[in-house]
């Protein structure tokens, strides 16, 4: 057949691919590198906390180079460029994880669950005699457990496709002592015996 090239075809097909993406649960992780001035890790990383806090994130860990923080997904590209004007970004590393089927899975075996926890209800309703009552309250307390746990698992995935994690390293800027600006010297003397196209 024919196929539709027209504008509105390729509109509503990056549409339909928009709506597909926006469906999906996603964590994301960056590893950011910064080289800043000698002596200002510790105000370096306390901005990065305020940043953090800003964007609507918190502090997960603060240590002498290096801060974790989480802020909402859709405000890391944001928070990455505040957070590389505060040095020289050498380094940055930006990962994504599908979680759908992940979730969808749990929220499946969760449906179940709850709906086989509803059904011992109504038998233990009509249970004949203690034996009988006891071994279908073991069981509830069984699956009570799993949907426990189930939801755990789910609010823990929607916490992780919430915010994303941002890691920051940190190091100083080191100047040349004597030696390092002779050694300066001798390269920049040499380049000029030479001629550069």
């Amino acid at each position: 057949g024919i196929r539709d090239t027209s504008v509105t075809g390729v509109q509503t097909c990056a549409l339909s691919d928009l709506r597909e993406a926006l469906d999906r649960m996603m964590i994301y992780e960056a590893d950011l590198k910064l080289t800043i001035e000698k002596s200002q890790s510790e105000k370096i990383h306390q901005t990065i906390s305020r940043i953090a806090k800003a964007e609507g994130g918190f502090l997960l860990s603060m240590q002498k180079h290096r801060s974790k923080i989480r802020v909402p997904s859709e405000k890391l590209d944001a928070t990455i460029s505040a957070i590389s004007e505060l040095g020289e970004l050498v380094d940055k590393d930006i990962r994504g994880q599908d979680i759908t089927e992940e979730f969808q899975d749990l929220q499946v075996r969760l449906d179940s669950a709850e709906k086989t926890r509803l059904r011992y209800l109504e038998l233990l309703a009509i249970a004949s005699g203690v034996k009988q009552a006891l071994a279908i309250e073991k069981e509830l307390e069984r699956i009570n457990v799993t949907i426990e746990r189930l939801k755990g698992r789910i609010n823990r995935l929607e916490h992780l496709d919430y915010y994303a994690t941002i890691t920051v390293d940190t190091s100083e800027k080191t100047k040349p002592g004597p030696l390092g600006y002779l050694a300066l010297g001798v390269v920049k003397a040499v380049g000029k015996l030479f001629v550069w196209n």
